[in-house]
């Protein structure tokens, strides 16, 4: 938040066990919605994420939720419109995203906002939590 410098409507974080979206959940407060991409194939994150939450957090949250069909196959699986994406987003923007995590969070994004699945008017922020996985694979 200190960087954005406002609270966003959404939040939304690459998912491969859940512990980085549960602390996110928890420390927002309820402030903003926080979006998990599951890049796990598979419906479990939903559970993972919640038992996190559980255990950890002495307040009950509803703020949260998971897409799970961005995964491109699975972890580590990587599509060729997956690499389109991720050649594109570093040509527009600069930013290098991996293909196993944060390269199938921003084509999420993307996607939703395409398909005009966020209200006129809200913010959304996707947070590239570093690494570079697999970035030495051939692309």
């Amino acid at each position: 938040m200190t960087q954005a410098k406002f609270t966003p409507d959404y939040i939304a974080v690459a998912c491969g066990t859940g512990g980085t979206m549960a602390g996110m959940v928890a420390g927002l407060k309820h402030q903003s919605h926080v979006i998990g991409v599951s890049v796990l194939k598979g419906d479990f994150m939903t559970n993972a994420v919640q038992n996190l939450l559980d255990k950890y957090a002495p307040d009950t949250f509803t703020n949260w939720s998971i897409w799970h069909e961005y995964h491109q196959g699975g972890y580590a699986k990587i599509t060729p419109e997956l690499t389109r994406f991720i050649q594109l987003f570093y040509e527009q923007h600069g930013v290098l995203l991996d293909p196993i995590y944060t390269g199938k969070l921003f084509y999420a994004l993307y996607d939703r906002l395409e398909k005009a699945q966020f209200a006129p008017g809200s913010s959304v922020v996707g947070v590239h939590t570093g690494g570079l996985q697999a970035f030495g694979c051939r692309l």
